[in-house]
């Protein structure tokens, strides 16, 4: 099972908006998906003071799908073992099915190529 962490500008689940970086974030979106199918969507309220690695980890996600992220953060959620896809912008539906097509991978595309 995939659990993806999305940050984005509007708890509006599907519909929500990815922000322009994991760290101007107002709300994370988590999209829980079983056999290519999505099973649940949950956007939760980022709070002054979280630390956005720890509270997509808490919240059970292992792929983190987001515009941009700073170095840090990158390491951060790379020791905490998330898959991370970084570049991706749009709405959250369209970033999930691109991962779900193989469009988007953790995997650069160079190595993804046959």
């Amino acid at each position: 099972m995939w659990v993806i962490a999305l940050p984005t500008e509007t708890g509006e689940g599907l519909d929500s908006r990815i922000a322009s970086s994991l760290e101007e974030a107002r709300y994370l979106t988590i999209v829980k998906v079983r056999d290519g199918e999505v099973t649940e969507v949950q956007s939760v309220l980022i709070e002054v003071g979280d630390h956005v690695p720890s509270l997509a980890r808490k919240l059970g996600a292992n792929v983190v799908i987001c515009n941009e992220l700073s170095g840090g953060s990158r390491a951060y959620l790379a020791v905490l073992g998330f898959d991370i896809i970084s570049g991706v912008g749009g709405l959250v539906k369209d970033a999930v099915n691109a991962f779900l097509e193989g469009k988007i991978s953790f995997v650069p595309e160079e190595f993804r190529r046959g």
